[in-house]
């Protein structure tokens, strides 16, 4: 499922003071942001789900932090939110059909504006995409790597390999792959002699599929856009212990 920011951008600059800050987050395990939904609280990350473009209900518990959902998301939801961290952090509804044409050519309909909506902050939204990037050089990612351009994405896997995601952005383009199957939760354990994860099949389809649809659009890097500075507390200490 793809989602398109609706803009091209240029690259403009390379240097970000966040970099320094980003490259540990990569090295951390789960158990760190399980602690970290205990300390925002797991009804700020529904609300923050939603604000970005998830549509479906999200049970409040803290182990959604890991993908544990009563209900699951769909990947147009999935495409949608991730749009949302390319756009600066600014959410639009997905518009299925752009124009209507008719035999001749001639535009009979046309879909209006679609207003965006600041869902996060733009510092918020580039901290994220400065991490994000650094998993597909570095982290699980890296099946995903295009050739030309730069990109951000998270891997994703079920207990069992019941389900497996790669959902990944452009600065324009955002494009949710998932991996399972419809009728059940059947383990995929050996599929092509390998179990399946986020970082396998769907990342290598999502890698397949966005080499050629970014060529519709010029290279650019998450750096172009102006953002407002993140307020670092580097004195902050969680108040839970995850064992």
């Amino acid at each position: 499922m793809v989602a398109s920011t609706g803009r091209s951008r240029r690259a403009q600059r390379r240097d970000d003071p966040n970099a320094g800050r980003t490259g540990d987050w990569i090295r951390l395990d789960n158990a760190v942001y399980a602690q970290l939904a205990l300390d925002v609280t797991p009804e700020r990350i529904v609300d923050a789900a939603h604000r970005m473009g998830v549509t479906s209900y999200i049970n409040p518990d803290p182990a959604i932090i890991l993908g544990a959902l009563r209900d699951g998301v769909s990947p147009l939801e999935m495409a949608s939110a991730y749009a949302t961290l390319a756009n600066n952090g600014q959410h639009k509804v997905p518009t299925a059909i752009l124009r209507v044409r008719d035999s001749k050519g001639k535009v009979i309909w046309e879909a209006g504006a679609v207003k965006a909506t600041q869902a996060i902050s733009s510092g918020v939204a580039h901290v994220v995409n400065l991490i994000l990037a650094q998993n597909v050089l570095y982290g699980t990612g890296k099946s995903a790597q295009l050739p030309d351009r730069e990109s951000a994405g998270k891997t994703g896997t079920a207990e069992e390999f019941h389900d497996a995601w790669y959902c990944g952005y452009t600065p324009q383009v955002a494009c949710a792959v998932w991996v399972g199957h419809p009728e059940a939760q059947i383990p995929m354990t050996n599929v092509h002699g390998i179990s399946v994860t986020g970082g396998s099949f769907p990342a290598i389809i999502w890698q397949k599929f966005m080499s050629q649809l970014s060529q519709d659009y010029p290279v650019a890097t998450f750096q172009d856009l102006p953002y407002d500075p993140v307020a670092w507390n580097d004195n902050f200490r969680s108040t839970h212990a995850v064992e």
